[in-house]
């Protein structure tokens, strides 16, 4: 990604059966999501590790971790093949100091 944030998709709760805390469940989906992202450029391992220590918080962690579905993978994967192809900004910033310094393509006034 040359150094650019990875983007992610929103994560989607469960509907029933959870009760635990909304902040870890997303932690969970995200680190998920960048151990996908990483496995299908680099090729690296997906393991399951959770950084918290009580019952409640690795629950919620767990449940981000595992809620994370295959098209959610690849919603996340197309997102960034469009970032890394798309150059519009570099392009305009380009057009707009070509214009800066060089006047406008057509009936430039300060050459002649």
């Amino acid at each position: 990604m040359n150094g650019r944030k990875i983007q992610l998709p929103a994560p989607t709760f469960p509907t029933t059966g959870f009760h635990g805390f909304k902040k870890r469940f997303v932690e969970g989906w995200n680190e998920r999501l960048i151990a996908e992202f990483n496995h299908r450029l680099n090729g690296t391992e997906i393991i399951f590790k959770n950084p918290f220590g009580p019952v409640h918080l690795a629950g919620s962690y767990e449940a981000g971790w595992f809620a994370v579905s295959d098209i959610d993978i690849d919603q996340m994967m197309v997102m960034n093949e469009r970032t890394v192809s798309n150059d519009d900004a570099g392009r305009r910033l380009f057009n707009q100091t070509r214009q800066r310094l060089f006047g406008k393509r057509y009936g430039a006034s300060h050459v002649g």
